[in-house]
């Protein structure tokens, strides 16, 4: 799938909008309701496509860093993508860094107190 962070961004907000986009309601509340809520009983930090972090933040986590987070406590959302080289196989297998999750996470908090 080939895809913007302006894309990612806006699919994230309808989300964190309950599945409203622009005043209209795409999607049902429960249907988002759902997606967002612990659902698996193999790990407690996932729901439907969304990893649910402590904090009350959840985000969709691609190969080598692509991510796309809401963080309600702070209304809102952030998408990260990174470069990858999709020529050689061993590239995804290699991504290394630090986790996007986490950029995103201390980045806006940081933010969000001043810091």
């Amino acid at each position: 799938m080939q895809t913007s962070c302006r894309d990612l961004a806006t699919l994230t907000q309808l989300v964190l909008d309950q599945g409203a986009y622009q005043g209209k309601q795409i999607i049902s509340q429960a249907v988002v309701a759902e997606a967002i809520k612990h659902s698996s009983t193999l790990k407690d930090d996932y729901g439907l496509l969304w990893w649910l972090d402590p904090s009350g933040a959840y985000y969709m986590s691609g190969a080598c860093g692509q991510v796309a987070m809401a963080m309600p406590q702070f209304d809102v959302v952030a998408t990260l993508m990174r470069a990858t080289d999709l020529s050689s196989p061993q590239s995804l297998l290699t991504c290394g860094g630090e986790s996007s999750e986490e950029i995103l996470l201390e980045g806006i908090s940081a933010a969000s107190i001043g810091g």
